[in-house]
């Protein structure tokens, strides 16, 4: 091969360096996995939280989610053009709190978010939370107390021995094209489910709500044809 420039030849160079460190990481790889599982449990605890399978978890993700606590392991994979924008917006808040006044943009993202929780509320027929320590960013919905007041007690019994939380996601998923969280896995009571008002329009927590009552309703139909077959 001719080396013409020597740009070229930092490009032949680091190419070297990335094929090295590859083989180190197949190899570390590699050797993760002849460890036991007590062994992998007792150098990385965190990854059961983090993974259906934590026995499948990579090596080096596993390091990824040792650097943040749990609630941030869904950010650990940011792009960077991401967080230098976010940079940019925090710089920009900067400006306005050196001046004493107030941030355009963060009173905007507080009103779009407060109209998605008032909608969302209100679809749901639950009083909002006006609390100053709402943030209501996310919000939980609690399901079971929704099929209780809808259904009564003695459906929402039927509904736990047939249904898992795990069931009622994976169908609201599946059957309805709706994705919501498991709201026990944040420290939330069971029967919950957790909201992202973040990112979508605030028609589209209308119908979802729409869809989560679709999903009960359903249920309910199912568990009352099974009980007068069974009768």
């Amino acid at each position: 091969m001719v080396i013409i420039t020597n740009q070229n030849t930092e490009m032949i160079l680091f190419s070297h360096k990335a094929n090295k460190a590859l083989g180190e990481q197949v190899e570390t790889e590699r050797k993760w996995k002849r460890f036991g599982r007590k062994t992998k449990k007792t150098i990385c605890l965190c990854a059961d939280s983090r993974a259906a399978d934590p026995d499948s978890l990579p090596f080096l993700d596993r390091v990824v989610a040792d650097s943040r606590s749990i609630g941030l392991y869904h950010t650990s994979g940011l792009s960077t053009p991401s967080q230098v924008f976010m940079d940019m917006l925090a710089l920009s808040h900067l400006i306005y709190a050196a001046k004493g006044e107030k941030d355009p943009y963060i009173r905007l993202a507080n009103d779009t978010v407060h109209e998605r929780y008032e909608a969302l509320m209100n679809a749901l027929g639950l009083t909002p939370d006006e609390s100053a320590s709402n943030a209501q960013y996310y919000t939980l919905i609690d399901v079971y107390g929704l099929v209780e007041q809808k259904y009564g007690p003695e459906f929402l019994q039927r509904l736990k021995a047939e249904k898992t939380e795990i069931d009622f996601l994976d169908d609201l998923a599946g059957r309805k094209g709706v994705v919501l969280m498991y709201g026990p896995g944040f420290s939330a009571p069971d029967g919950m489910v957790r909201v992202s008002l973040a990112n979508l329009n605030t028609e589209d927590y209308v119908e979802i709500t729409r869809r989560l009552f679709e999903l009960l309703d359903e249920y309910y139909a199912e568990s009352e044809i099974g009980l007068e077959s069974a009768a």
